[in-house]
């Protein structure tokens, strides 16, 4: 008997997703999971994302100090306006120069008035220089920021710019490392590290002496921040049934939209930057009170081969829900991923690679990596852009955060009755055409202006919400750490230009939104070619993957109501001879075009 009719004799396996369904799929142990554990950790990932916002804020106003001497002589805020230099556009008064005089000059005391007086103008041709005192701020809505502690104005006023790209670099250097940890060491551990160092470059940031060292800092923490989200992401993904991958991808997302409420209201009461670091960085110790009960991925177990592992898993799960599963069960539970694996060339380690060397998942996976950028690009330019520009930035951030929540129910109605793909393709092209309505605004009404803008981000959101989703049902389990990571970086790479996109609005107030206007509409586009995954078993092996929604026809992608896909069922002699072939062969793309050429049997 040869190895493929031994194989063709064994018991069926049970597939992971099989097995979540048998212990039920979002029973007890899994809301417990979730709810006190998973959701709470995502709050404060959502205090790093964006507190630089505040931390590096601009104030409104600020001009020149003028010489100590002139304390004495208790000038008004007015007075003081008077001895600036008119700005050179004509406007306002210069913030960055200051006449070379001696002020004494044109200072005297008026007896009638009992007090000092400016007796006479200065030449508005006189000489000006830079302001060798240092300047004068606005605090009416900060109390103090990098900008005030350093004078990060005038030829420094780029600088709280490139701490924000700083920030996304530092994202795009660490999310690898952590996506490659969770991939070959588990989900757990590497979660662990990510919040024990934004704790600690988190805290350390209040107290950095001078901007290079606080750039440092912020390139860690940006290392951290990525994976401090989709880490526990993709946990709760992996412990759920496919039914319920959409609620639970909901709820991640709501919670950090509260996160970012929460950040709104901080920032609110904490106008002091160095407090607002510590007040940001502090709830990271509560999660690790919690990291002791996350359990490990059992998807991750059984992919690397530790079905044992595994199985304590599923008896704690089946326990707690109120569900009896017998030794049959346990003995099946991963056989199918494990007879795969079998066939995969010994010691072979899966890298994010191996989502390029096959043509359907090449194709899917570029596909998803330009959606992320451009979901990822226009939410942030729109998160960055009304606190960057608007009279009332934490009133601003507030209501855009607030203006996340109608989108989850609405992902939470459709993502189970219309699918991802439209849902998803909709949401983009509406976002970006209300971006480029706002444009067509007049200056004096600004609400409306906002209005536009928070409807953008709300259809946005949603559309990033579906595309993280759809990230987590198409990457296989094998390297869905690892391939979520590549995708996130490239997407993060290219949105290292978001905070060089808004800085651009203090010159050009409209430029800004037509960019993000635009991207998001040609990302609706690239949507459009990406398979639907509503009620498909997650893809484990690389193999399932490059069969995932490969045979897609295009009345199938304009279909509204998209049809569950069946569960998959035992892999067939055929299927697994051609898997062998898939794994062994050193040119996969030669092994997927074989199996294009040959008929398909499906043991029901």
């Amino acid at each position: 008997m040869d190895a493929a009719e031994r194989e063709m004799e064994e018991p069926e396996g049970t597939t992971t997703d099989d097995a979540l369904r048998k212990v039920g799929s979002f029973g007890k142990y899994q809301r417990l999971i979730v709810f006190f554990i998973i959701l709470p950790a995502i709050v404060p990932s959502a205090f790093h994302s964006f507190n630089q916002m505040f931390i590096a804020a601009v104030p409104g106003d600020f001009h020149c100090r003028l010489p100590p001497t002139l304390d004495r002589y208790n000038l008004t805020a007015a007075q003081i306006q008077s001895l600036l230099p008119n700005a050179p556009e004509g406007e306002g008064k210069d913030q960055c120069h200051m006449y070379d005089f001696d002020y004494n000059f044109v200072i005297s005391f008026d007896n009638d008035k009992g007090t000092h007086v400016i007796n006479q103008t200065i030449p508005p041709d006189h000489r000006q220089i830079e302001c060798i005192y240092g300047y004068e701020y606005d605090r009416s809505i900060y109390n103090s920021s990098i900008v005030t502690e350093w004078d990060l104005v005038c030829d420094k006023s780029f600088h709280p710019t490139l701490a924000l790209v700083l920030l996304s670099i530092g994202e795009v250097l660490g999310t690898p490392v952590f996506g490659y940890l969770s991939d070959q060491i588990g989900r757990k551990r590497p979660y662990l590290a990510c919040f024990v160092i934004q704790l600690i470059f988190g805290v350390a940031t209040a107290y950095a002496p001078n901007f290079p060292v606080f750039c440092v800092f912020r390139i860690i923490v940006g290392g951290t921040y990525g994976a401090i989200y989709s880490l526990p992401f993709i946990l709760a993904l992996e412990i759920v049934g496919p039914e319920h991958r959409a609620t639970v991808s909901v709820l991640c997302s709501i919670t950090y939209s509260l996160g970012n409420i929460g950040l709104a209201g901080i920032a609110y009461l904490v106008r002091d930057w160095q407090a607002l670091a510590l007040y940001t960085s502090a709830p990271l110790s509560v999660v690790g009170l919690a990291w002791v009960f996350i359990p490990e991925s059992p998807r991750w177990l059984i992919a690397r081969g530790r079905v044992e592992e595994a199985k304590g898993f599923f008896r704690k799960a089946a326990k707690l829900n109120g569900v009896t599963i017998d030794q049959t069960f346990l003995d099946s539970l991963g056989k199918e991923e494990i007879q795969q694996q079998r066939l995969s060339p010994p010691g072979k380690r899966h890298t994010f690679l191996d989502l390029f060397k096959t043509p359907n998942l090449r194709r899917n996976t570029l596909l998803l990596t330009f959606v992320n950028f451009g979901n990822l690009a226009v939410y942030s330019g729109l998160s960055y852009y009304g606190p960057a520009l608007s009279p009332a930035p934490h009133l601003s951030f507030f209501l855009s955060g607030l203006v996340e929540l109608p989108g989850y129910l609405f992902v939470q109605f459709t993502a189970d009755r219309f699918g991802r793909r439209m849902p998803q393709i909709s949401c983009m092209l509406v976002g970006g055409m209300a971006c480029i309505a706002a444009v067509t605004v007049p200056e004096s009404s600004p609400s409306v202006f906002m209005v536009f803008c928070l409807v953008g981000k709300l259809f946005i959101n949603i559309s990033y919400l579906i595309a993280e989703l759809m990230e987590g049902e198409l990457i296989p389990t094998v390297i869905r750490s690892e391939g979520s990571a590549f995708t996130e970086i490239v997407a993060s790479a290219l949105a290292t230009s978001v905070p060089l996109i808004v800085y651009l609005g203090y010159q050009y107030l409209s430029l800004p939104l037509i960019i993000f206007g635009v991207l998001a509409c040609v990302a609706g586009v690239f949507a459009f070619f990406l398979p639907e995954t509503f009620g498909a078993d997650l893809p484990e092996t690389v193999f399932d993957g490059e069969e995932f929604g490969k045979h897609t026809t295009m009345r199938e992608r304009f279909t509204l109501f998209p049809v569950k896909k069946r569960s998959r069922s035992s892999i067939s002699a055929v299927n697994r001879d051609e898997l062998r072939h898939f794994s062994e062969n050193s040119d996969q793309e030669s092994a997927i075009r074989q199996r294009e050429r040959a008929p398909s049997v499906v043991v029901a």
